[in-house]
């Protein structure tokens, strides 16, 4: 319940995190990975590099959505304009191969 008040209130952490739990269906959440890009991408426009990240995923393997590596690339891109050292690196190797 706390997660859900914490999301209305427009805080990306926890928007991200529900965008997981319906990505798994964990946590009494539905899988649903429709909604969960919904979230990642509404995380990610409230500053979440991380949800970008993970939207990025979901185009390139096509998971929840039609595979798109156009959207891939232009989400990876966002995510690794404001990512640290590591993830850097991990969304370099996603970009690349996005191409």
């Amino acid at each position: 319940k706390r997660i859900r008040e914490r999301a209305k209130s427009g805080d990306p952490i926890a928007i991200h995190r529900m965008g997981q739990y319906y990505f798994d269906g964990s946590e009494g959440f539905p899988e649903d990975k429709e909604k969960a890009l919904e979230l990642y991408l509404h995380a990610g426009d409230l500053g979440s590099t991380i949800a970008y990240f993970k939207a990025g995923v979901l185009y390139d393997t096509g998971q929840g959505v039609k595979r798109n590596k156009r959207k891939a690339k232009s989400y990876y891109e966002l995510a690794w304009e404001g990512m640290s050292l590591q993830g850097t690196i991990l969304a370099a190797l996603n970009l690349i191969r996005a191409k």
